[in-house]
């Protein structure tokens, strides 16, 4: 939590979470950026995504997290990152450094 505190995000801004894991970081931003902004969980491991994407699911489905963002899940590179310069207002790389 102190994480996402730490990006200065706010309501409506774009976040992304590289080496997302099982996406617990990610759906903090997403709840952080508010239902009008943007969160993307990006993680080379496709089956992370998938437990990351089921989990949020399930989460959504006990009626947690109204008002988050919706969560784009993104199998990619952390080295060779799809997206342009200055496309997102803060990224976190928790998973990543552990």
């Amino acid at each position: 939590r102190k994480a996402v505190e730490m990006t200065g995000l706010g309501e409506g801004e774009q976040a992304l979470d590289v080496c997302c894991g099982s996406g617990d970081l990610t759906r903090l931003l997403a709840s952080k950026v508010g239902h009008q902004g943007k969160a993307v969980g990006l993680d080379f491991a496709r089956p992370m995504l998938q437990y990351a994407a089921a989990k949020t699911s399930k989460i959504q489905s006990n009626g947690a997290k109204k008002g988050a963002a919706e969560i784009t899940w993104l199998k990619g590179d952390a080295m060779k990152l799809p997206f342009g310069d200055g496309q997102f207002d803060g990224v976190t790389v928790g998973y990543g450094l552990r």
